[in-house]
């Protein structure tokens, strides 16, 4: 398809987007109050939904602490139990301070 020519068009086509936003201005200008009300009733939804939300949520927390996770607390640390080498806590988490040097015994003097 060719291009048309402004005169062949009768107007430029700047002028039909003139034309295009003076038909939408009236329509915009309702839709502007709308979209207003709109957004205070979502915000104020949105506070309902977070005030009817916290309370829960809280509540689910306390229940999981309470509950779960003293169960997953045992089964980790029966679990560290059954990986440790011969059943002896890995250095320096037994709570003692002692070296992991050996003893060394007495050298006599050579003769």
């Amino acid at each position: 398809m060719f291009p048309r020519k402004q005169s062949d068009q009768g107007t430029s086509r700047w002028e039909r987007v003139r034309k295009a936003a003076a038909r939408l201005k009236p329509v915009a200008a309702r839709a502007k109050p709308l979209a207003k009300s709109t957004r205070s009733v979502a915000r104020r939804q949105l506070r309902k939904t977070r005030a009817w939300a916290a309370p829960r949520v809280e509540r689910t927390g306390h229940a999981l602490e309470e509950t779960v996770a003293p169960k997953v607390s045992a089964l980790l640390t029966e679990a560290a139990h059954r990986i440790e080498p011969d059943g002896h806590a890995p250095d320096g988490q037994d709570g003692s301070r002692e070296q992991a040097s050996p003893e060394r015994e007495p050298t006599s003097p050579a003769s």
